[in-house]
C-alpha cells in the first residue's frame, strides 16, 4: 500500500540535521509505503530497498497492541521488542522515517460485550479498551522506547471504518457485532473514536 500526503508537522516541528538522500527531491509532500516486518530476512531486494527505489521518504509500520501486551498490562514478550527494534533500525538504516500505527485491543482490555479470547473469534481486537488509560499507558511505553526515532504516531488504523473500530452501540451478536454500518460517504465524518 502506498501513501502520499502533505507534510504537516513532524517531530514537534524540529528540523532534522541529517542529510537527505540525494535522489529524493525536496518537497513538502510525503510519500511512503505501508509494510509489515521490514527487517525480516530472506527477501532480496529487501522491503526497505524497494521503498527507497520507489522514492518513499517513510514507511508506515502497523503495530498491534494485542501482540505487545497480549497476556496482561505492562508485560511485553522479548520477541515483540526484538522484531520492532529491528524494523525501526532497518528503516533508519535506509534513511526512511517511520510512521507507527498503534491499534488492536488485547482481549483483557477490550470493551467487546461478547468477547471470547480465542484465535477463532478475534472481534475483540477492534473494540475500544474498557479503560482508555490502558491504551495510553501502552502507547506511552512505545513513545518512551522510541521517542523521536518515530516521525509520527497514528492512533488506531482507519478508525472511521466500522470493522476497524467497533462499538457496543452497534449490536452485539455474530461476526458483525459492533459494526455500525453507514454509507461510505459518511466515513470521513464518523467520529466514534472520540466518543
Amino acid at each position: 500500500m502506498i501513501f502520499a500526503g502533505n507534510l504537516v508537522q513532524i517531530s514537534g516541528g524540529v528540523e532534522s540535521t541529517e542529510p537527505q538522500r540525494p535522489h529524493r527531491p525536496e518537497t513538502s509532500t510525503l510519500f511512503g509505503v505501508h509494510e509489515f516486518a521490514i527487517a525480516a530476512a530472506g527477501s532480496d531486494p529487501s522491503p526497505t530497498d524497494l521503498a527507497v527505489e520507489l522514492g518513499a521518504s517513510f514507511v508506515r509500520l502497523p503495530v498491534s497492541w494485542h501482540l505487545m501486551e497480549g497476556e496482561s498490562k505492562g508485560y511485553t514478550p522479548d520477541w515483540f521488542w526484538a522484531e520492532l527494534d529491528a524494523d525501526v533500525a532497518a528503516a533508519e538504516a535506509a534513511g526512511l522515517g517511520v510512521l507507527l500505527t498503534f491499534g488492536q485491543t488485547p482481549c483483557w482490555a477490550s470493551s467487546d460485550p461478547a468477547k471470547i479470547c480465542s484465535s477463532d473469534d478475534d472481534v475483540y481486537l477492534s473494540y475500544l479498551p474498557e479503560d482508555p488509560q490502558d491504551y495510553a499507558d501502552a502507547l506511552g511505553r512505545m513513545v518512551e522506547r522510541y521517542g523521536d526515532r518515530i516521525m509520527a504516531w497514528e492512533i488506531w488504523n482507519e478508525p472511521n471504518l466500522g470493522v476497524n473500530l467497533r462499538s457496543e452501540r452497534c449490536g452485539s451478536n455474530g461476526p458483525d457485532r459492533g459494526v455500525c454500518f453507514r454509507p461510505e460517504s459518511e466515513n470521513d465524518l464518523w467520529s466514534s473514536f472520540g466518543d
